[in-house]
This record gives C-alpha cells, sequence and structure tokens, in this order.
C-alpha cells in the first residue's frame, strides 16, 4: 500500500478545506472588527490582491477568522407575514328570510 505524502501547507486546514474566500471574511470583518484577531485585515487584503504563500502561522491567523466567520450567527430574516383569511360574510338563517 502506498502512502500518500502529505498535502503541502497552503492547502491544510480549515480555512482550505472549504474553500474560503477572503472577501467574505473581509466583509464580515469591516462589520465587527474587534471579533478577529490581529492582523487579520492585512493578511485578508494582501489575500484579496493576489498573495497565496502563507506561512503557517499566517494559515493558523486564517483558520481563526474561518471559525470566527462560521460561529457569528447570521443576522435573522424577517419572514414575509401570510395574509389574513378572507373576511367570512355573516351567516344567515334561512329562516329568518
Amino acid at each position: 500500500m502506498e502512502v500518500s505524502p502529505e498535502k503541502p501547507a497552503k492547502e491544510n486546514g480549515l480555512y482550505a478545506a472549504i474553500g474560503g474566500d477572503p472577501k467574505v471574511l473581509f466583509d464580515h470583518l469591516l462589520e465587527d472588527p474587534s471579533r478577529y484577531p490581529s492582523g487579520t485585515d492585512v493578511l485578508l487584503q494582501e489575500m484579496i490582491q493576489g498573495r497565496s504563500d502563507l506561512c503557517p502561522e499566517e494559515l493558523q491567523l486564517l483558520d481563526q477568522a474561518t471559525l470566527e466567520y462560521a460561529q457569528t450567527p447570521s443576522p435573522k430574516r424577517r419572514r414575509p407575514q401570510p395574509p389574513p383569511p378572507p373576511k367570512r360574510a355573516p351567516e344567515v338563517d334561512p329562516w329568518e328570510l
């Protein structure tokens, strides 16, 4: 049985496993920067500009940002209220006519 070599570091990690998009994380970071580790903003900006050669520490930072994004509840969406039931005509007793 042949063992495949370990994948390069840039393909490992949570961010890579879910096929992350740095633009999505960066938009979320802009909404609430205090939720993200220091340096995440700069790293995401560099990735948006095309940087892909990340060191293990940067990959860990990216995974932490991905976890933060995944743990943040999505905004509650209002569901449209169903229309009220149609008004019924008052019942008429046929013997009263």
